[in-house]
């Protein structure tokens, strides 16, 4: 045999050969193409030279870099592949092919590029980013949305890339291919939905919780970014002030505000105003806030503003009589409110003695000439206000008096005695004069 030469072919080596001048006197049947394994063991190449006709046979580089050859990058084919002919006597002499291929070396198809990465992303773009291959390889970057296929978005030969002009809130597919004489090498597909801002929040309702307001929501489609907290604002004349700390963290669905916070500055939220209405909520994620949303749309009633009660100042007296007094007052302007008494001699410490929650108290068993002190403190779940307190003097009864004589005068009787004189603030009101009638019975003049 007489091997022509060697050539790159593709993805492969073209060998080729003359046909043999002398067949032995049988016709040749076919040739036969061998190489050296890995253990030094020539073997037949099953596929090449089956044709008497044939004089050339391209084997792929899948094959000579598979078992049993192993041949890799930059390997020399020198002194490893021969090449013989059959005809019906059997297999000629093989004839080397180390003169023919000083220069073809195998070449392997590229790497494979692996998994994208997604760098960053924005609302309308996306920075996509792979492992390099070698130094001047060309990528070529294809994108796939909706229900279209796969188009090539551009080639370049760096190993990152920034779609833009994309749509936010929308799933995008991306693969990055490598062609190469031995096929094309296609990275894994990487799946992106772009970022867009949170939808507008579902605010549930408004509550009263003791002495603040419980605003409840439902989270909000967050966009396909994790929302980093909720903001609630307060409408203050012309300005929407931020409840702080409210909303931040993310594990619960509501926030709880004290009625002190919304009455005092910066919101100035006056007694019996509406709160319902002059709350808004939204979510914020990496793109900023959503659209804000009202409380009043969806609570079922509004909630007014209420506080710790004021003090009582309008505590009234009547009497005492009988050794009792009826106190009386005027409630604040708050409901559910609740009177604690406190009463004592003027010399003694205050002690409660009830909880009303009436506008009015019999004290009672007064001890005559002792002079007592009152309190009342209004109550409500906000807390407690006290009134001033105020002194109240339970007076004697007169002592026995001194008639002094009793005279005809004209058509009746004339009765005088002796004046009692005041002492203190314990004023004689009244004299009563009485009669005892036949029955036995005494009858007051």
């Amino acid at each position: 045999m007489e091997p022509v030469e060697t050539v790159e072919d593709g993805c492969g080596v073209k060998f080729m050969w003359t046909p043999p001048g002398d067949n032995g006197g049988a016709v040749i049947t076919g040739y036969v193409l061998t190489m050296k394994t890995k253990l030094g063991q020539f073997t037949a190449i099953s596929d090449c030279g089956h044709q008497g006709d044939s004089s050339e046979c391209t084997v792929d580089m899948e094959t000579l870099s598979g078992a049993p050859y192993y041949f890799r990058q930059g390997d020399e084919l020198q002194d490893r592949v021969k090449i013989s002919a059959t005809n019906r006597a059997g297999i000629s002499i093989p004839s080397n092919y180390n003169k023919k291929a000083p220069a073809v070396v195998i070449q392997e198809a590229p790497e494979t590029i692996g998994q994208l990465e997604k760098v960053e992303t924005t609302e309308n773009s996306v920075t996509l980013r792979w492992r390099a291959l070698s130094p001047g390889t060309i990528y070529h970057v294809f994108s796939q949305h909706g229900i279209e296929p796969f188009k090539l978005l551009t080639e370049t030969d760096e190993n990152q890339v920034t779609p833009d002009h994309l749509r936010s809130g929308e799933l995008y597919l991306f693969r990055v291919d490598v062609k190469h004489v031995c096929g094309i090498v296609k990275s894994k597909v990487l799946d992106v939905l772009l970022p867009s801002k949170p939808q507008k929040m579902h605010p549930i309702k408004t509550t009263i919780e003791g002495c603040s307001v419980r605003f409840s929501w439902k989270s909000p489609d967050f966009g396909s970014s994790l929302i980093r907290r909720y903001m609630l604002r307060v409408n203050v004349g012309e300005e929407l002030l931020p409840l702080e700390r409210c909303g931040e963290d993310l594990n619960f669905e509501y926030c709880i505000v004290p009625m002190a916070t919304l009455e005092s500055a910066p919101f100035n939220i006056k007694r019996g105003e509406s709160i319902t209405d002059r709350v808004t909520i939204a979510a914020e994620n990496q793109l900023g806030f959503g659209p804000y949303s009202e409380f009043n749309f969806n609570s079922t009633s509004q909630v007014t503003l209420f506080s710790k009660p004021e003090q009582i100042t309008s505590l009234n007296f009547t009497g005492p009589i009988n050794n009792t007094a009826l106190l009386t007052w005027k409630a604040p302007e708050n409901a559910n409110l609740s009177f604690t008494i406190y009463q004592a001699k003027a010399s003694s410490m205050l002690e409660r003695r009830s909880t009303v929650t009436t506008q009015w108290y019999n004290a009672a068993a007064l001890q005559p000439g002792e002079t007592y002190k009152f309190r009342i403190d209004a109550s409500n779940v906000c807390g407690t206000t006290r009134s001033q307190i105020l002194a109240l003097e339970n007076p004697r009864l007169p002592p026995k008096m001194k008639p002094v004589k009793s005279i005809e005068n004209g058509c009746g009787v004339r009765f005088e005695w002796e004046k009692i004189q005041n002492k203190g603030k314990e004023l004689i009101i009244s004299y009563s004069v009485k009669v005892r009638g036949k029955n036995g019975a005494m009858y007051i003049l």
